[in-house]
């Protein structure tokens, strides 16, 4: 089954392979930050979809946490300094 119009930059075989995860966040968040620079005339269906699409990162945030600390990855320093994180 595919989710038509999603593509994810992650394979599902790469998803125990840690250093493939850490390119694809980084990958992501480079695109997310390139595309709210570029568009400064978001109009209100856009924004909508925006906060649709963060409510649903937000529910994958605990589940990152649980891989991260499962696989001992470094926390990134963003979730150390906000959540008081080591």
């Amino acid at each position: 089954m595919k989710w038509e119009g999603f593509t994810c930059c992650l394979d599902y075989k790469h998803t125990h392979d840690r250093e493939k995860v850490l390119i694809a966040l980084d990958s992501t968040y480079d695109e997310i930050i390139n595309y709210l620079t570029n568009n400064n005339d978001l109009k209100e269906v856009s924004i909508n979809f925006l906060l649709d699409l963060l409510e649903h990162e937000v529910q994958h945030h605990g589940q990152l946490i649980r891989y991260i600390y499962g696989n001992k990855i470094a926390m990134p320093e963003s979730w150390k300094s906000r959540y008081s994180r080591d």
